[in-house]
């Protein structure tokens, strides 16, 4: 009460109370205490547990103590581990006593200096010979492993540890005590190889002691568990670099027989390990040691033989390790696809061979006198003058993984050969028919597993007939993405036969009836079909245009999708083939220029034969993609010579070169992303020049002109520089990062004239600050941004780093921001730089535009799901892709699709395949409902924010509401096409209405 009433007249009593009641409880804790007090607390301590006869209560005291610490002398150290020596010892019987020693001793001996006395080593040795409870070894070797680890260079400390380690496991019969210690063998035997050199030949030989001790536990313990963990370890040595024994393959080749499915697992790993490292080294054969084989024969024969074991794991294993034996010989990895056992693979000694081995083993080849029983009694199963180099079991391995009953076996059997058959060409010949037979599969990822390896081998088969039947059923798939793989098979695939070739054609232009979204891609498999099968495709181009050799035909339908495909094909064909285009009648030369200007992709440039007219319109596409390139380096020169140019003249160039960059993004699509990213550059630099001038000329009090108009105007392009300033960082890929700089830079000069335009308006003092706050906080990201690229920070914002602008007067703040506004920095861009940079964008392949006669009708307030699938080219974010939704009152929605609905098709191209659920009210009638795939980033600061004049005009102005209606929002960047649906929603009690119309 003394102590509150002297503080009571500085502050309240109740803060005084709360704060001297918590200080003495948490005194013993957290005060620090002299070293020599300290080490005499923990004398006092140790003393009262070696004299008490329950010593838990003063080591849990000694436990409580977080900030143990010994000093540096050697005599303290060796003195406190007696002492826990000896308490050790007296209490050896209490299992909680001697955990809290080991707890205790590992904290001391982790701080401890290195080396460690002599005593210390003893004692942690000493811990795991006299510990009795098994609890207290398995703590004991865990303890001895982290003491080891921390000390890892004491050779001598690691020698005494292996020692007490191996011992203990033969002695002990507890296994988890023996999966500790090899554990604990296993790091020794790492940690002395990394340490071993040539001059310390210990640390090696402790490496052989560990090696043999491993090699001994997996397969002369008892316990599986035991021997699974030896195995394991024995493998994670051998992935350290240890070069292990060829006896540690013929065990492992034996424990892959074992009854317990984790040791068969491990063993396997090994035997597959080093049959890859030392695939030339000489093994004896199992059923005759005068003949060898190669390692790596002998590991796949044996991984082989467990493809028909009882475990699922161990068979999908296996089936997954046979595709990494590349350097296997070819005739046992032809008997993979074959159950019996192929003549080449038996081994037949002749008679002379035979009586040979009778003369040396001293037994004299004689007639039977049938005095002992069944010395002659027949063999049918195997002779004995035969060896059979595979088991019986290993034979067919594949036939058997692709008949397993789990589809996990069956997509390892189908990976295995495709890398095979990669590495094989025969092989995948030989293999193709398994494949082929998998597209009837019960599941789907089996089918699409099977289509994707026939594509990835395509280069070295070629389809028969009959394969083909099969292949071309699998075009009826509901799956799109089965049937957009098959089409990449098709296109990528060699057809033998013109009747193959036909059929072919004519599956295609079927499943394009039934699948009309399959259009895209099967445009693509029919260019790569006319162009890889142009001869064969001669016969059937009158057939495929329907033409007569006396009759005129119709001139077709250009909206005809069957018609364009055949000309897709065929086009394509007659590059190839210069007998097709005399076939042509006269019509498909107009369609030829029509398509060519309209599918540019996909329809080649044709030199022989067609007429002269023709080709004035079709000039070499390798010529005109090397004059758009010359042409944007003379706009690139142009745009970098207006800078030394006059305000007005500059602003007229740019303004053309930026005319022209755009016309080259619509014609040249290899061209279009450098040449667009050096457009938006200009672009900035017309903004930022175009609000200066208006903020230059007083356009914000001109009585001309209405202030509000002027303010919506000026904000507008503010925000669109905004944009410009997130798209050059986000949507092109392989941007140079000084380049990206420069896009931070364009949103930082955005602020400063949204900054400089508010001083000039009528606006609060708290969004003023506000503003102030936020330039600050870009400022600060951007500084972040150059420091950790190890960029320079452009000289303009320098002053402005260190300015607290909040505090700042508005005149002084002026002063300040000019130079970075006045700056043209991006017309110093080197456009050079830009030649590798790619656009991230997207298409969207559904839904297609529906106009008010299609509307799609659902019942108001209930739930409409639309499908939407979109190709996604150069994004490397996936989980930055969303879909957005915006209905005619102007309110938008991002549907962020699940991971698994995005899939790889391409190196940088992949497909969206999610569905968005909609729900809206009643309308009066069918409006519009935008989707578009768009691109979500991280913006520098909440940039609603920044823009506070815009909220202040946007129920005034209508040029406010415009920017609304721009399509990319804060947040948001739309990288694909818009593609509007009408919809209705309407009330079931309407009359006329028909939910299913």
């Amino acid at each position: 009460m003394e102590r509150k009433r002297s503080t009571s007249h500085h502050k309240p009593p109740s803060f005084v109370e709360t704060k001297h009641e918590e200080k003495p409880e948490r005194a013993s804790l957290v005060l620090k205490v002299p070293p020599a007090a300290k080490r005499q607390r923990i004398s006092t301590a140790l003393e009262d547990c070696l004299q008490s006869e329950t010593a838990e209560e003063c080591l849990t005291r000694l436990l409580a103590v977080k900030d143990v610490e010994l000093t540096n002398l050697a005599s303290d150290l060796e003195k406190t581990v007696g002492s826990l020596g000896e308490i050790w010892k007296k209490h050896a019987s209490s299992e909680a006593a001697c955990l809290m020693v080991l707890r205790l001793t590992t904290t001391l001996l982790l701080q401890a200096a290195k080396p460690l006395p002599q005593s210390a080593k003893e004692l942690v040795v000493s811990f795991l010979e006299d510990a009795d409870n098994t609890e207290v070894k398995i703590q004991a070797l865990r303890c001895i492993g982290v003491v080891a680890k921390h000390h890892s260079g004491e050779a001598l400390l690691q020698q005494k540890i292996l020692q007490a380690t191996q011992k203990e496991s033969r002695s002990t019969k507890h296994h988890a005590v023996r999966v500790e210690c090899v554990g604990l063998v296993e790091w020794l035997a790492e940690q002395a190889f990394t340490n071993s050199t040539a001059a310390v030949c210990g640390d090696l030989l402790l490496v052989e002691n560990t090696v043999a001790f491993l090699e001994e536990c997996s397969t002369d313990d008892d316990d599986p568990r035991v021997r699974a963990a030896a195995l394991n370890a024995l493998l994670s040595a051998h992935n350290c670099g240890i070069k292990l024994p060829l006896s540690v393959y013929h065990k492992a080749a034996m424990s892959i027989q074992d009854s317990m499915e984790d040791v068969r697992e491990a063993a396997l790993k090994i035997v597959w390990k080093m049959g890859l490292q030392n695939p030339d080294v000489m093994t004896d054969l199992k059923q005759d040691v005068t003949m060898h084989l190669r390692l790596v024969d002998d590991a796949f024969i044996k991984t082989c033989d467990m493809v028909n074991d009882i475990s699922v794991r161990v068979r999908a294993l296996a089936t997954k390790l046979l595709g990494d034996f590349g350097a296997v010989s070819s005739k046992f990895l032809d008997q993979t696809l074959d159950k019996k056992l192929m003549s080449h693979l038996k081994v037949v000694k002749s008679e002379h061979e035979r009586q040979k081995e009778l003369h040396q083993t001293g037994k004299v080849r004689d007639w039977d006198t049938g005095k002992q029983w069944a010395t002659s009694a027949p063999k049918p199963l195997v002779e004995p003058e035969e060896v059979n180099l595979v088991s019986s079991g290993a034979c067919g391995a594949f036939v058997h993984s692709l008949e397993d009953e789990f589809m996990e076996v069956r997509l390892a059997a189908v990976d295995s050969m495709c890398r095979l058959s990669l590495a094989s060409p025969l092989f995948g010949e030989q293999c193709l028919d398994f494949l082929v037979d998998l597209f009837d599969d019960e599941i789907q990822s089996v089918r699409l597993k099977a289509i994707n390896s026939i594509r990835r081998i395509s280069a070295n088969i070629e389809l028969r007939e009959d394969q083909l039947e099969t292949v071309l059923g699998v075009l009826e798939e509901a799956c799109p993405e089965i049937r957009e793989a098959l089409h990449s098979l098709l296109s990528s695939s060699r057809i033998t036969t013109t009747e193959g070739l036909n059929s072919t054609v004519h599956a295609l232009l079927d499943s394009l009836k039934k699948y009309p979204h399959d259009r895209e891609s099967v445009w693509r498999c029919l260019q790569r079909l006319g162009g890889n099968h142009g001869n064969l495709l001669s016969p059937l181009v009158p057939k495929l245009l329907s033409t007569h050799p006396f009759f005129m035909s119709k001139e077709p339908d250009m909206d005809d999708p069957a018609y364009i495909c055949v000309l897709i094909l065929v086009f394509n064909a007659a590059r190839q083939c210069p007998t097709i285009p005399p076939l042509f009648p006269r019509h498909v030369f107009r369609h030829y220029s029509y398509l060519k200007d309209t599918l540019p992709a996909l329809i080649p440039t044709i030199h022989v034969g067609i007429p002269s007219m023709v080709k004035l319109n079709t000039g070499s596409s390798q010529t005109a993609d090397r004059r758009g390139a010359l042409f944007m380096m003379e706009i690139f020169s142009r745009a970098q010579q207006a800078g030394s140019l006059p305000r007005l003249d500059a602003q007229k160039t740019w303004q053309c070169c930026v005319d022209d960059l755009l016309t080259i993004v619509e014609l040249h699509t290899h061209l279009s992303a450098t040449a667009q990213c050096a457009a938006m550059f200009l672009q900035s630099q017309l903004l930022i020049n175009k609000v200066l001038e208006a903020l230059s000329h007083g356009m914000l009090l001109s009585s001309d002109v209405p202030t509000q108009v002027g303010v919506s105007h000026i904000t507008h392009c503010i925000k669109e520089l905004l944009l410009h300033g997130y798209r050059l960082e986000h949507m092109f890929v392989d941007l140079p990062t000084h380049l990206v700089c420069g896009g931070r830079m364009v949103r930082v000069v955005a602020h400063c004239l949204q900054l400089l335009m508010n001083m000039n308006t009528e606006i609060k003092d708290r969004d003023l600050q506000k503003l102030k706050q936020t330039l600050i906080q870009r400022i600060s990201t951007l500084a972040r941004f150059c420091e950790l690229h190890k960029l320079l920070l452009p000289s303009p914002v320098l002053p402005l780093v260190a300015m607290d602008t909040t505090l700042v007067a508005n005149d002084v703040l002026v002063e300040s921001l000019k130079p970075v506004v006045s700056n043209q920095f991006c017309t110093l861009v080197k456009f050079s730089e830009l030649s590798n940079v790619q656009l991230c964008r997207a298409v969207v392949v559904e839904p297609h535009e529906l106009g008010r006669e299609d509307c799609v009708k659902f019942v108001s307030s209930l739930a409409l799901c639309i499908c939407v699938n979109a190709t996604l080219y150069h994004v490397k974010d996936l989980c930055q892709v969303a879909v957005q939704v915006r209905f005619p009152d102007g309110k938008k929605l991002l549907f962020v699709p699940k991971p698994e609905e995005v899939r790889e098709v391409g190196v940088t191209e992949h497909r969206l395949e999610t569905s968005v659920i909609i729900s809206h009210g009643m309308w009066t009638d069918a409006c519009g409902v935008e989707f578009c795939v768009v691109l979500r980033h991280q913006t520098d600061v909440e940039e609603e924010t920044s823009l506070v004049m815009e909220h202040m005009y946007t129920h005034k102005a209508k040029a406010g509401a415009n920017s609304a209606q721009e399509g990319d929002t804060l947040g948001t960047l739309v990288i694909s096409n818009r593609v509007m649906v009408t919809i209705y929603p309407q009330d079931t009690t309407a009359k006329g209405f028909n939910v299913f119309q």
